[in-house]
């Protein structure tokens, strides 16, 4: 319009200020001037360079030191001590518990730090800590030596051993639930729904009352023995199945066939008068927490103590001995350590989760272990059969991180001095001849109801032939 091309056509007229004429001496003195003031600025600017580069040279060393000192491997039992008592320090983790253990026995059994921070009870060999999910590895034990003895078999049916047990499957007569199915987190069930993880009080409901209690995550969404999905359901159906065959309780049947036989005196299911004696306090962000009971107490409610934890390291390394009684076999164990009812496995994948057992790498070492977290407790069963070594690391908070750094800081002392296995060679068939880039979703999450894609969605892309 005509006021935008008024404006357009209007041009800015300078006001020019009047020019400021010097004589010749006058610009010598000016020039003089800022020589002067730049080379102030240069003097202050190599006197602060020099300084800088002065301390760099003096504290490089200090720092390179520094970051050696932190990064270096421990080398004796001494150097991990202290490097474990910095990371709880870091951590904010009040107690650990330690046992290092190869096929002579013990190497290292040890309490760190506060059991009770409140009370100022320091942790020390005999001190118990709640080792979670570790315990699912003595309802494999019982199974597998109940398979030697020709009471049961892995390949049994479910339903034909206790069909008193509710689940649901689709798939029932072609494709059934088996026993290994239950250790091997393959039955397709759902993992526990939030009202079967704890119950009021200390008084213990049994296993068949606990199953009985909520059945409805008891349904396989997928054809049983074909994909992994962890499940603390099903290790507990298991131990109801070693009552129903032995006709013992779960618990006394593990303390006489186990327990006992390894020399474990104090490791319990429950809030034992041991443990009231005992027990580590459980924090939660540096403050206490109570004891919580679990419903399904075979998967996750072991107490033990760094000493307890030693036998059963030892167990393991030593292929199933205790001196010179063979408590289970060695084939046993190798079938613990082996997947087998997953589709990946059936077609020789034999990286993965056994019988309760699952492959952990760390470098090129492959360790066999179990973790396990219940009531701000933490616990880390470990173990390289071939090498003869393993430990287990126990603490009585919830920070996953802090157990993370000490089973790093363990691995690598344990490891420092054993030959390295060679690495596989592995040929990639991909040669880009179809598109895979894009988002997937999970076809084995742990419940249906958190696989949203948002919350489980991942993406894969190719980049040069490489898959991503």
């Amino acid at each position: 319009n005509a006021n935008t091309q008024a404006r357009k056509s209007t041009k800015a007229t300078a006001v020019p200020y009047p020019p400021i004429r010097l004589n010749q001496q006058e610009h010598e003195c000016l020039e003089a001037q800022a020589v002067k003031t730049v080379m102030k600025k240069i003097k202050k600017i190599n006197l602060f360079s020099s300084l800088v580069l002065f301390l760099a040279i003096i504290l490089s060393p200090v720092v390179k030191a520094q970051e050696a000192e932190k990064n270096q491997t421990p080398r004796t039992i001494e150097e991990l001590r202290k490097a474990i008592l910095e990371v709880l320090q870091e951590t904010h983790t009040p107690a650990a518990g330690i046992a290092l253990v190869n096929k002579e026995g013990p190497v290292w059994i040890e309490g760190l730090g506060k059991a009770d921070r409140e009370q100022g009870i320091e942790a020390d060999e005999e001190t118990m800590f709640r080792i979670g999910s570790t315990s699912k590895i003595f309802v494999a034990l019982a199974v597998l030596r109940l398979q030697e003895q020709g009471k049961l078999s892995l390949k049994d049916r479910v339903r034909d051993l206790i069909p008193e047990i509710k689940f649901e499957n689709s798939w029932e007569d072609t494709n059934p639930v088996l026993v290994e199915h239950l250790l091997e987190h393959t039955t397709g069930w759902d993992d526990l729904h939030l009202v079967e993880y704890y119950q009021k009080g200390p008084e213990m409901l049994s296993l068949k009352e606990a199953l009985d209690f909520h059945p409805h995550s008891r349904k396989s969404r997928w054809v049983p023995g074909t994909r992994m999905s962890y499940c603390n359901t099903g290790p507990n159906v298991a131990a109801y199945i070693v009552e129903k065959v032995t006709g013992h309780p779960y618990e006394e049947y593990i303390k006489e066939n186990f327990f006992s036989p390894m020399g474990i005196e104090t490791m319990t299911y429950r809030l034992s008068e041991d443990y009231k004696k005992k027990g580590a306090t459980l924090y939660k962000e540096g403050w206490p927490s109570e004891y919580g009971h679990m419903l399904m107490r075979a998967s996750g409610s072991i107490n033990a103590s760094p000493k307890d934890m030693a036998k059963m390291v030892q167990l393991f390394i030593n292929r199933g001995k205790i001196d010179s009684t063979q408590l289970i076999a060695e084939s046993s164990l190798k079938r613990m350590e082996t997947p087998s009812t997953t589709s990946g496995a059936r077609s020789g994948l034999n990286y993965g989760y056994g019988l309760c057992l699952y492959t952990s790498p760390h470098e090129s070492f492959i360790y066999y272990k179990h973790g396990g977290g219940v009531g701000n407790g933490i616990s880390d069963f470990s173990y390289l059969p071939e090498y003869g070594v393993g430990y287990s690391i126990l603490i009585n908070s919830g920070d996953a991180n802090a157990i993370r750094k000490l089973s790093e800081l363990v691995r690598d002392f344990q490891t420092q001095n054993l030959p390295h296995p060679e690495k596989p060679t592995l040929v990639s068939t991909y040669r880009g001849a179809c598109s895979v880039s894009g988002y997937y979703q999970p076809i084995n999450p742990g419940t249906d109801i958190v696989n949203l894609p948002p919350l489980t969605a991942s993406r894969a892309w190719t980049e040069r032939d490489t898959l991503y």
